[in-house]
């Protein structure tokens, strides 16, 4: 079996909020071309950008309905940017990958934040471990 990568706290974050909260929905705006003729696309959505959603998409995590481009018009009349309102959900895949980084991620914070034990209270090393004056 291939071994996932381990996921970003951007990439968890998401996860675990598409998991806890259900769909959300969103607007890709098509960006205009640039110099060497690429597009940019832009993600109006308050969870995630559109790294992280490429990211998430490309691993096989989320699943992204994507409706038709629009091109909506200004109050002059205008035609402005092309866009269209996309949903993201979590995919079965998406779970799996948040149940097993947050099962061996428990024990890698648990390693990072602990502290080195204290010495006793009435220690001649103190809270903090150095020799106090009245210890010496």
């Amino acid at each position: 079996m291939a071994m996932r990568p381990r996921l970003s706290a951007a990439q968890f974050g998401v996860l675990q909020s598409l998991l806890d909260h259900g769909p959300v929905n969103g607007t890709e705006v098509l960006l205009p071309p640039a110099m060497d003729g690429s597009r940019r696309v832009k993600l109006e959505c308050h969870l995630l950008n559109a790294v992280t959603l490429s990211k998430l998409e490309s691993l096989g995590l989320v699943w992204v309905y994507r409706d038709v481009h629009e091109r909506p018009k200004d109050a002059t009349g205008r035609p402005g940017n092309p866009r269209r309102k996309i949903t993201i959900s979590i995919r079965d895949d998406g779970i799996k990958a948040l149940s097993a980084q947050s099962a061996g991620g428990d024990a890698e914070r648990d390693r990072a934040t602990a502290q080195p034990p204290r010495a006793p209270a009435g220690s001649p090393q103190g809270s903090r471990g150095a020799p106090t004056k009245d210890s010496q």
